[in-house]
């Protein structure tokens, strides 16, 4: 869980009290063996191991072995499983500088930066302990504390040297201790050991017998201080073991010199029994040496405390004690000390013994009575390191909170009165390292960046880093991302750049999911740079990558001289890398130009097909599938080829794979997107793949691509296979710039699967093998195309020649979805002709040419918008009664507009032979239109009743004619001539013909005669009325009742339509006048009555009659 990942982390950077004590014991405050030798001695160790005498004994402190002790403390028992020591050289026994504190933490900080900024940091962070450390070490020697007291003197003497015991009389002399015990500070006198140092690989080193009396001699004058006889470089080279072991004492000196030649390996002789006689020596100096005088010193020092302190006479002179005058002088308490002889002094070397010796409560005792006086001298850095082992003190005491963090606290403000910044440092360091609130801890580490100066930057950089880490376990990742960065910047201020490339790499996870698009941009960029320039060239390559494939996926405004200045900074790394690289072709995984999903492939017989998607749900379309049954009768394949033409559905390529023929050229067609603004070049755009598992046998050509900024281009890719095969395209590929490889591969996903439980639950999909086709030999190679179509709408009945060219000699069938639509004109070849709705052409001789044109005309009488589908089907025979095939599928879209309506009615004549068309058209196009015959289709051209000049229709007008035809009545009656269509052809600025059904009107004998009187011609004006009279006489011997109806659809009667019943007896007439109004010029046939007759009453066997004659009136338009 998050919470308990943080707990963890927690617990490594604050540390409870136990293991706080470890880590102060083991790499904070050690006791001391201060290393005294002669000269002899330090020149052959450092010449035969290139370490020095006391980095020789370093490990040995309770690193290499466990150094188990048990003591009393002031007669309180304690056992320790292990303790710690510290080894130093008398002559390196002082403080560093601030210039070279500084220098070598900033090599030790650098020299623990990650090599790779994207691997996984342990918390805290190596560089940090390394800074902690080294911020620790460059303070040790402090005159204001006891922590460095030399617990034991080591006197070192070489076994060839003359005179051992006058040596190391020399070397007993207080000179030779470190400057604080001579300043009176410290006690010069420590426990001492004397060590005969035997060195194996020295040939002037003496016999077994001279080192046996010379050691003799010495341990006879020396006693009673322990005499030890040490025997080191028994090995003849080194060993990585040795190596490794001494390796960090060895950079805890700071920067390595430069290596010499001469110079001997890390641990150059030295032996694993080498080492266990230096850690017997080393055990031997703690436990008798080393632990006993610092159980004697403290009970000699708390008996000295105690009689000057102690008592009421005592008691009342401290109350009286007035401030050291040395102290009281403006800037004096800087430089001046409290020396051993002091009570001050005593109390502050007792607390610091006690606290090695791990009696916190004494030690705590100590540090409190003498706090008070350090600050009554104002002596504010004497006063801040008590107040510093206090706080540490009651914290490994397990006091409460307030108890040891006031102190803490009281310790930075005595330490920054003090002007003792690198001191203030380390108390807040020390104070991090325990267990307290983050928010508080952060409030510190501000607190000490705001007041504290900092020359060299590591520090800030440090505690601004530490921030960051303290606000991330907090919970407040956005603060912890802000202050990682700013550590990184001034990481990158002072040269460090790795740690600037970490502490960047970090927050990434931080912004990049908030789609901060601009300061993730920025950091990729400045990553990149900073990686660039420590050589990491795939790590700087990468960043780029991450930086410009973001462009993909972003919706942002970024100026376009910020985006090719990407561009001309990631070629140039690209450029070195390559270089770096002797040249290979590598590829760079860059997502720029981003490629659309939609990937087509494309075979010869695809690449002129039109294909449109039908968004109109109106628009009627036949499928693929039912025009190829047509044809033939469809396999599996085929069908799959046919429904993918018909939906574009991926599903198909689940089981479909296509066929190509060898040395056909395969399209592969792809939609690139530029999301830059800036001008991108792909050269060697090409497709890559397999063919039947090997790269040879297939032909990629390659392409040069210009995408403008911001612009989506389709392209095609070719692939030509020169071998049969199973062809499996698997990627493209270009050159940006002719500079950075790039390589996509091509994966499409087919389609959801949801069939089972499993497939639901787990996203599973489908293989899609659009991209795998099989390569044949003998496949038909057809391509066809309809030539003529028109682009523009069409008018109804409007006539276009269009021819449907084949390219190939295999036989072809050709079904339309549409066959009233296109009429084939197979007159002209005798390869062609027709079965039924099919078109067949026969398969072409050898050496005939290869493209067939077969003409058709195009009328399109049916209004709205069609799909013309065609479907091609070529047929190869491959031998034993098999065939291959190959569909093409043509689809042209065609909007048909209104032209020329036209209504037909048929009555007979009263002329013999002859019959009567009555015609009503309306012109609804936005032309004029001329009409040039009448005909019935089949048959000649019909002729006009009344001759009249030439018809042309305006805009939504209408003109009514009457035709006749010469045929005999009974052919005219007949049922054949009652289905025909009356076929007029029509002009504007195209030509075209309208097919209109001929409506026949039936009629029966009529007992009465009538007679119609009109005029003949009447002009066209408004409003035109014209009257007709109707004389009706009865011709039957009986009385007839009947009334007439009086319509019309091309012209209206005014008045009543149908008439009162009327009786007329045998004999008699009747007249009656109506009005008749003609909207439009025109012939017109008045004889629209229809008169219906009874019995002998009015409803009784009414039977309806019609005249069978016409009566003709011309309305001319002038």
């Amino acid at each position: 869980r998050p919470s308990a990942i943080l707990a963890r982390a927690l617990l490594r950077v604050m540390l409870d009290p136990q293991r706080y004590g470890e880590w102060l014991h083991e790499e904070v405050f050690q006791p001391v063996v201060t290393v005294i030798a002669t000269e002899t001695v330090k020149r052959c160790v450092k010449e035969t191991n290139a370490v020095s005498i006391a980095e020789l004994f370093a490990p040995f402190g309770g690193r290499y072995r466990q150094v188990p002790v048990t003591y009393h403390c002031l007669d309180k028992p304690v056992h320790l499983a292990n303790t710690s020591f510290r080894f130093v050289d008398a002559d390196l026994a002082s403080q560093s500088s601030a210039a070279q504190a500084e220098k070598v933490t900033t090599w030790m900080v650098e020299s623990s930066s990650p090599k790779n900024p994207q691997e996984a940091q342990r918390v805290p962070a190596p560089w940090f302990e390394q800074w902690r450390c080294a911020l620790v070490r460059s303070l040790q020697w402090s005159e204001h504390e006891g922590l460095d007291q030399p617990t034991a003197a080591l006197l070192v003497v070489s076994s060839k040297e003359k005179d051992p015991v006058f040596l190391l009389e020399q070397l007993l002399h207080s000179s030779n201790m470190p400057p604080l015990c001579s300043q009176g500070v410290l006690d010069p006198v420590p426990g001492r050991t004397a060590v005969l140092l035997h060195d194996l690989a020295d040939p002037e080193s003496p016999d077994d017998a001279v080192l046996s009396g010379n050691f003799e001699e010495v341990r006879t004058r020396f006693a009673p201080h322990p005499c030890l006889v040490l025997r080191i470089n028994s090995g003849a080279s080194a060993l990585q073991k040795v190596q490794t072991l001494y390796q960090p004492f060895v950079d805890a000196r700071g920067p390595p010199p430069p290596p010499s030649e001469s110079s001997s390996p890390l641990g150059n002789h030295l032996t694993e029994r080498d080492l266990d006689a230096i850690a017997d020596v080393a055990r031997e100096v703690i436990v008798r040496s080393a632990i006993p005088w610092m159980t004697q010193q403290l009970h000699q020092l708390d008996a000295q405390v105690s009689q000057k302190r102690k008592g009421l006479g005592n008691q009342l002179r401290y109350l009286l004690r007035k401030p050291r005058e040395d102290f009281a002088k403006p800037g004096a308490h800087h430089d001046d000390v409290y020396p051993l002889q002091t009570t001050e002094g005593q109390m502050r070397l007792a607390g610091d013994l006690a606290f090695h010796l791990r009696d916190y409560e004494t030690a705590l005792g100590f540090y409190r009575h003498v706090v008070s006086d350090f600050k009554q001298d104002k002596s504010w850095k004497h006063a801040a390191g008590a107040a510093e082992m206090i706080g540490i003190c009651g914290y490994l005491a397990r006091l409460p909170q307030s108890d040891w963090e006031r102190p803490m606290e009281h310790a930075y403000e005595y330490y920054t009165k003090a002007d003792a910044g690198r001191h203030a440092m380390r108390t807040v360091a020390l104070h991090l390292a325990m267990v307290s609130d983050e928010k508080e801890a952060v409030g510190r580490l501000m607190k000490v960046n705001a007041n504290l100066s900092d020359t060299g930057g590591l520090r800030s950089a440090m505690i601004l880093e530490q921030a960051a880490q303290l606000y991330r376990r907090a919970g407040q990742h956005r603060k912890a991302a802000f202050y990682m960065v700013l550590s990184g910047h001034n990481y990158n201020k002072i040269g460090i750049k790795r740690l600037a490339l970490y502490c960047y790499s970090t927050v990434m996870s931080t912004h990049a999911p908030k789609q901060w698009f601009h300061i993730v941009d920025h950091i990729h960029f400045t990553m990149a740079r900073q990686a660039f320039g420590l050589g990491h060239l795939s790590n700087s390559l990468s960043h780029f990558v991450e930086l410009l494939n973001s462009f993909v996926a972003k919706h942002r405004s970024i100026q376009a001289d910020r985006e090719n200045t990407y561009l001309k900074e990631f070629q140039f790394v690209v450029k070195t890398w390559l270089e770096k690289r002797s040249g290979g072709d590598e590829a760079v995984d860059l997502l720029i130009p981003a490629i659309a999903p939609e990937v087509s492939v494309l075979l010869p017989s695809d690449l002129l097909q039109q294909l449109h998607e039908i968004k109109d749900e109106f628009v009627p379309t036949m499928s693929w599938e039912t025009l190829g049954e047509k044809l033939v009768a469809l396999s599996q394949d085929d069908r799959l080829e046919l429904q993918w033409r018909s939906r574009q559905d991926r599903s198909v390529f689940d089981t479909l794979e296509r066929v190509a023929a060898v040395d056909s050229e395969i399209h592969v067609e792809l939609k690139l997107t530029n999301p830059m603004r800036v001008k991108l070049e792909l050269h060697k755009a090409r497709l890559g793949g397999e063919l039947d598992g090997e790269t040879g046998g297939v032909e990629f050509p390659d392409e040069t691509i210009i995408l403008a900024p911001l612009e989506t281009k389709s392209l095609r890719l070719r692939a030509i296979p020169r071998q049969r095969g199973l062809l499996h395209i698997q990627r493209v590929s270009w050159s940006l710039f002719d500079l950075v490889q790039c390589h996509r591969p091509l994966k499409l996903t087919g389609r959801r699967l949801r069939s089972t439980q499993e497939q639901r639950a787990s996203c599973m999909y489908s293989v899609d093998k659009r991209l795998h086709l099989k390569v044949r030999t003998q496949v038909p190679v057809v391509r066809a195309w309809l030539e003529g179509w028109p682009t523009e709408p069409q008018l109804s009945g409007e006539l276009r020649d269009v021819v449907l060219v084949i390219h190939g000699g295999s036989a072809v069938h050709v079904a339309t979805s549409h066959p009233s639509f296109l009429s084939f004109d197979l007159t002209a070849d005798g390869t062609m002709r027709k079965q039924g709705d099919i078109v067949v052409v026969d398969q072409m001789e050898e050496g005939a040419e290869s493209e067939r044109r077969v003409p058709a005309t195009l009328r399109a009488c049916t209004l709205g918008r069609h799909a013309v589908r065609l479907c091609v089907l070529a047929v190869q025979d491959v031998g034993e009664a098999r065939q291959s095939r190959q569909w093409v599928t043509l689809e042209q879209h065609i909007t048909v507009s209104p032209s020329l309506a036209c209504r037909v009615s048929l009555s007979p004549s009263l002329q013999t032979g002859r019959r009567i068309y009555s015609v009503t058209m309306e012109n609804q196009s936005e032309e004029a239109v001329w009409i040039d015959s009448v005909r019935l289709s089949g048959s000649s051209t019909l002729k006009e009743c009344v001759e009249t000049e030439a018809h042309r229709i305006e805009t939504g007008r209408q003109v009514h004619l009457l035709y006749y035809g010469e045929e005999e009545m009974e052919d005219c009656m007949k049922p054949r001539d009652r289905e025909r269509t009356l076929v007029v052809g029509w002009r504007t600025s195209v030509r075209g013909t309208i097919h209109a059904p001929v409506v026949e009107e039936r009629s029966s004998a009529c007992p009465l005669a009538m007679q119609l009187i009109a005029p003949d011609t009447v002009a066209l004006s408004p409003d035109l009325t014209v009257p007709v009279t109707i004389h009706l006489r009865n011709v039957t011997e009986e009385d007839v009742h009947f009334f007439f109806i009086a319509s019309a659809s091309d012209f209206m009667w005014l008045g009543c339509e149908r008439s009162e019943t009327l009786c007329m007896p045998a004999g008699t007439s009747h007249i009656v006048t109506l009005q008749a109004y003609f909207p439009f010029a025109g012939v017109f046939n008045l004889n629209r009555f229809r008169f219906v007759t009874s019995g002998g009453t009015a409803t009784e066997n009414q039977v309806a009659f019609v005249f069978p004659y016409e009566k003709l009136i011309h309305i001319s338009s002038t």
